[in-house]
């Protein structure tokens, strides 16, 4: 994902962050030069991972990567105990 896209991102996050100036800030970075993994670093410090859309894979942005699966592997678990049960109440 190329930084400009990420930008646009930002902008979706309206209710959070004022938009117009997260475009502005983008385009100072931009004016100065600043690389794709500079202006990121930008607006993470300034306004917290999320902005990024892409949560680290340390910490707690590890448990946003994991809980999907871990939710999942659970209700596949739960769905075949309660069919194992229920086949062994039928006989």
């Amino acid at each position: 994902m190329g930084i400009k896209r990420g930008a646009i991102d930002c902008r979706a996050l309206g209710d959070v962050l004022d938009g117009n100036r997260v475009e502005a800030l983008f385009g100072e970075q931009v004016q100065q030069g600043k690389s794709d993994d500079q202006v990121r670093s930008y607006f993470s410090d300034r306004y917290g991972s999320f902005v990024l859309f892409r949560p680290s894979t340390q910490g707690l942005g590890l448990l946003l990567w994991v809980f999907p699966f871990v939710l999942l592997a659970g209700a596949v678990v739960t769905f075949l105990v309660a069919a194992f049960l229920l086949k062994r109440i039928e006989e």
